[in-house]
């Protein structure tokens, strides 16, 4: 099941290793001469500073800014960052080494499996139907079967998933059941003492990607009724298949297929089927081993599990450190599920913990706008029966009472969250970020811009957790927004794109300051094992001792190294280990987590990034766009929120580019004019009314005698120039300028109008006229072509210069006619 293309080699992230490409030939006094020649060449190739002696321009920053007197050396050849997974872990080191090298393939490769599901199957699902939307009723309604047609590709890829996952899950349940197994004498007892808890995680995520494709199949309607047609057109073909030039064999493969689908993915059981099926691969156990049900040692590390698990997501849950940890939710109810199937036994205590943790986790996103329905799941997958005394009782209303709190407290909480990231917005644009300075203290400097990098991320974080809980709940359980939160809930969406903004624009200095963050925070975690491995060095002899040295050294071997994915995927792996509170000082235990966690998230800042601050449901919302417009055309001083309000829009651009089985642009065609239309009509077109009702009640009042003009301090004065001074807008990559659109509109209204009736020519310029002194609108000239207005067009000009009528048609100069 292991794919041939297996990124093992760490070939794709090369690019981001820039300390492995150091040359020692070039002088450090060099390099910290010329700052700027120096930064400007970093931002170009992104490639690592060289220095002399081997060193690393984080072994620089450790040994001269750190003042940490421990010499690191960190490899520099590039066949360094080749190796693959048996190159970094030796198979000579023994048995333990081959145990964590099985669990580190399987890893692996189930992390990039789940990686392309979440690229690329979830979100056609989700999308599929949703042409409804925008195009014609008729048009759909003809295409219906096509469109499912054109998915059996992906169905298919679902399937083939759906297989490798469950070979994986499969071989790392059994793999932990015989490791976790008193039967095994030799390094059972050294496994007993750790828990792997990334393999249990892996096995939790596995597990939540047939939970979440059940959501997603059960959810979208328009699927299960488009493939209902699908398989009656072809009930339609075995009645009479000469018609459609098919023969038994075609036809028998295809049905083949459909009855594959049907009792697969198609089903929306998935979950249920694969936790229900034997676990037991004989292959992998003699005869007189214990079965999964049957072996306690297995057990208790299943249970343990789940117990420090539930214990840690109850710390970060509604914290403000939570990131996307209500997913683990998922992987922690479903790792629940599993336990119960496997080892028969229901754990209420442990249900009732899993059942409170809903409180901090309300509403928990899937993809789009599908959201785990997490009572539901408890009840129907763990068998819970009549559990008792449960809090809360009824998870529904708590949803309805938490969602009248966030209505009530939304506003208060982003106005505290303001503050905030109006601090951090000051610092990104300080001289922290900027070219000049980036080398001068340079440890200090990347230190603090892994820190505001990281607060961005988590400010933001907050805010869409909380803008998330506002509108899912608002969608899913059908209850209107008071139009009192819509403000708000603008500011909170201008506040995740501004994060946004700030870290895009910095991308160049941020791009070039992450592989340095990482190695700072590298360095500190091996100035901590390296205290380990020195206490592990005093204990006695034993085998506890040689796996914990073979253990630290693999730490410290990986972490020397730039740090790809496999290299980060062991450490993870070895976090247990390496992590031991009695081997580790008690101020560097304490750090331990907040380094993890950085580290985690510096590794993939674009998804983190991605995740924090994009909404791509916010299509399924666009009818809040008409309202938004109104709100902002009557609120002056907050007008810069359009343009974040526009790039929210566009997030859902990622969604409709999924949809399989149409030309990408049609549904984001029709997006794209929708949301411009209701831009024109709310907000454009209402105030070019309001600039020409104005300009022609101030000229009429001279034209006109007798006639009232208006008065300013009972009337009020027009005040539009925080729409004509607004930025240009961004939609689609089309750059959209209101001053503009509004000039354009004026300038064809005033010259039909002149050309309608030329005598009137002279109010119009003036109009045009005043528009430039009051608004500062620059309107095209509506004269017609320069001509007195009493004299008539000279047809006789026009008829030489039209070679058809001067020479086919005779001109009657008396009666001014054509013959």
């Amino acid at each position: 099941f292991l794919y041939k293309d297996d990124d093992l080699s760490d070939e794709e992230d090369v690019k981001e290793i820039y300390e492995s490409e150091l040359d020692p030939k070039m002088h450090r006094d060099k390099v910290f001469g010329n700052l700027k020649d120096f930064v400007r060449s970093y931002c170009e190739k992104l490639r690592s500073i060289q220095l002399e002696d081997n060193k690393t321009f984080g072994d620089y920053m450790t040994e001269s800014s750190l003042g940490w007197n421990q010499e690191i050396q960190i490899s520099t050849k590039d066949e360094e960052e080749q190796r693959g997974i048996f190159d970094i872990i030796k198979p000579e080191a023994g048995a333990p080494a081959k145990i964590i090298a099985t669990f580190l393939i399987l890893i692996g490769e189930a992390s990039k499996i789940i990686a392309c599901v979440e690229d690329k199957i979830y979100e056609p699902l989700l999308v599929f139907g949703e042409e409804k939307e925008f195009l014609p009723a008729d048009v759909v309604a003809e295409n219906k079967e096509f469109y499912v047609t054109k998915m059996v590709g992906v169905l298919n890829d679902i399937h083939e998933t759906i297989k490798n996952l469950n070979v994986i899950v499969k071989n790392l349940i059994n793999q932990l059941h015989n490791l976790y197994n008193k039967s095994l004498k030799e390094f059972g007892p050294i496994f007993k003492k750790i828990l792997l808890s990334d393999v249990f995680d892996t096995i939790g995520n596995i597990l939540a990607v047939f939970i979440n494709l059940d959501m997603i199949v059960v959810s979208n309607s328009h699927l299960s009724a488009s493939w209902k047609g699908f398989r009656a057109i072809l009930f339609g073909v075995r009645n009479d298949s000469s018609k459609f030039n098919i023969n038994e064999r075609q036809l028998r493969r295809i049905e083949k297929c459909v009855k594959r689908f049907d009792t697969g993915v198609m089903g929306g059981d998935l979950f249920k089927k694969i936790i229900e099926q034997g676990m037991d691969i004989e292959s992998m156990s003699s005869e007189k081993s214990l079965k999964i049900l049957n072996n306690p040692d297995f057990e208790v590390a299943f249970r343990t599990y789940l117990d420090y698990k539930t214990r840690k997501l109850d710390d970060i849950l509604g914290s403000s450190n939570e990131y996307q940890e209500r997913k683990q939710y998922i992987t922690l109810a479903c790792n629940f599920a599993l336990y119960n199937k496997l080892f028969k036994r229901f754990d209420e205590k442990l249900y009732k913990n899993l059942w409170v943790l809903q409180k901090k986790a309300p509403v928990i996103q899937i993809v789009g706008h599908i959201t785990f329905k997490s009572e539901s799941f408890l009840k129907i997958h763990c068998e819970a029966g009549k559990v008792k005394a449960l809090d809360p009782k009824d998870m529904r209303q708590y949803r309805l009472d938490y969602l009248r709190l966030v209505d009530t407290k939304y506003e208060e909480k982003i106005d505290a969250l303001y503050l905030r990231i109006s601090e951090w917005c000051a610092t990104m644009n300080s001289p922290l970020f900027s070219d000049l300075n980036f080398c001068e203290h340079a440890s200090e400097n990347v230190n603090n811009m892994a820190k505001a990098i990281l607060n961005g991320i988590n400010l933001a974080s907050q805010v869409k957790l909380l803008t998330d809980d506002l509108l899912l709940l608002h969608f899913t359980e059908h209850i209107d927004m008071k139009p009192s939160t819509l403000f708000p809930l603008m500011k909170g969406l201008s506040m995740i794109k501004g994060v946004d903004y700030e870290i895009n624009s910095k991308m160049t200095t941020v791009a070039m300051a992450v592989p340095l963050m990482k190695r700072l925070v590298l360095n500190q975690l091996i100035v901590g094992w390296n205290d380990c491995l020195a206490s592990v060095e005093k204990q006695p002899k034993s085998d506890w001792r040689d796996f914990l040295r073979w253990t630290f050294s693999t730490a410290l071997e990986s972490s020397k190294c730039s740090l790809t994915n496999v290299r980060f995927r062991l450490l993870l792996l070895l976090k247990p280990i390496i992590c031991i509170k009695e081997l580790v000082r008690p101020e560097f235990y304490e750090r331990l987590d907040k380094f993890f966690q950085r580290m985690i998230i510096l590794q993939d800042l674009n998804k983190f990034l991605f995740e924090s601050t994009h909404f791509v449901y916010f299509y399924k919302i666009r009818s809040f766009s008409s309202l938004f417009f109104e709100i902002l055309s009557k609120e002056k001083s907050h007008i810069h929120m359009l343009k974040y309000l526009m790039r929210t829009f566009e997030d859902s651009t990622r969604l409709l580019h999924r949809v399989a089985y149409l030309e990408q642009d049609i549904l984001i065609a029709h997006y794209k004019s929708e949301l411009l239309a209701t831009l024109n009509e709310t907000l454009i077109f209402p105030t070019i009314k309001l600039i020409e009702d104005a300009l022609r009640l101030k000229i009429h009042t001279v034209y006109i005698e007798k006639m009232r003009g208006e008065n300013p301090l009972k009337e009020g004065i027009l005040d539009i120039k925080h729409l004509l001074n607004c930025e240009p807008l961004f939609l689609f990559g089309e750059r959209i300028s209101i001053r503009a659109i509004i000039e354009e509109r004026l300038s064809k209204s005033f010259y039909k109008l002149t050309a309608f009736n030329p005598k009137d020519w002279q109010t119009y310029e003036d109009m045009k006229n005043l528009a430039y002194h009051l608004y500062g609108l620059e309107l095209q000239e509506s004269l017609l072509p320069p001509q007195k207005v009493e004299q008539g067009l000279d047809i006789i000009q026009i008829i030489k210069k039209t070679e058809l009528v001067r020479y086919d048609f005779p001109f009657l100069l008396a009666h001014s006619s054509i013959l």
